[in-house]
């Protein structure tokens, strides 16, 4: 009797698995549809976004000046680095020359 009962909670728990995918996967679907028109959105307004970044860093570079410390120098190639790294990485590799 016990398997029985042990057979029948798992059928029940299969098919409730089941029937969650089956109302699940279209929400995931429509989410995949949602990503792909935000990423098309994000890939319009590319050339602002570059636009802002090379500001940034041409901000960075107007900071640096031939009488800084190291330690201050080092900070702000750092800075710089880290605004190529995702940007352009040969540039940011050039100042990780530097810093050395």
């Amino acid at each position: 009797m016990s398997t029985f009962n042990e057979l029948h909670t798992m059928r029940n728990n299969l098919l409730s698995i089941l029937l969650l995918l089956f109302v699940l996967l279209p929400f995931c679907a429509v989410s995949k549809v949602d990503l792909s028109d935000d990423l098309e959105s994000v890939l319009k307004q590319r050339s602002q976004y570059s636009h802002q970044k090379g500001m940034r860093i041409d901000s960075l570079k107007q900071l640096l000046y031939p009488s800084m410390d190291d330690d201050a120098r080092f900070r702000l190639y750092n800075d710089i680095y880290e605004e190529y790294y995702t940007y352009r990485f040969d540039s940011a590799m050039l100042y990780v020359d530097r810093e050395e």
